[in-house]
């Protein structure tokens, strides 16, 4: 696109709303890591033994687990039967 700011845009003004059962699935979790290092995301799994795999999803700089994008592309890939982390 000519104008990159559109292409963050545009996605923001149509956009579906995800679905209940995905949000609904979604739990969080807090990893802990070696020097006192936490991190906080959002795993949605698929119903026991039923995920083809599992997509793990890092946000950009200054992004967030909640951000429009990451729960969309979660929604889309959990109905396409994939277990999802967002982090």
């Amino acid at each position: 696109m000519r104008h990159h700011h559109l292409q963050t845009i545009i996605p923001s003004m149509v956009r579906p709303t995800p679905r209940p059962d995905f949000l609904n699935a979604s739990r969080e979790v807090l990893l802990h890591l070696t020097g006192g290092v936490r991190l906080q995301g959002l795993y949605t799994p698929q119903p026991a033994g039923q995920a083809k795999g599992l997509v793990l999803f890092l946000h950009g700089w200054l992004g967030s687990a909640h951000s429009n994008y990451a729960v969309r592309i979660g929604d889309f890939l959990f109905q396409q039967g994939f277990s999802f982390f967002r982090l």
